[in-house]
């Protein structure tokens, strides 16, 4: 396997992609090469800041009205 730190973007998104997939549908192995790649793009650009669960980690919870 090469190193995810010497792949280009657009590889290293497409394996990242691809091994999240195979450990989603039950290949035990994926999943550490999965977490293995998944670094290496949080590290490359800056982790996902904006994404869908840090913006629910933020917000108030929709029940609470004050």
């Amino acid at each position: 396997m090469t190193d995810p730190g010497v792949l280009p973007d657009t590889e290293l998104m497409t394996r990242a992609h691809r091994w999240r997939y195979e450990a989603m549908h039950g290949d035990s192995d994926a999943r550490h090469l999965a977490k293995i790649h998944e670094a290496e793009v949080r590290r490359r650009f800056g982790g996902a800041k904006d994404d869908l669960q840090s913006r629910r980690l933020r917000s108030k919870p929709w029940w609470k009205f004050w």
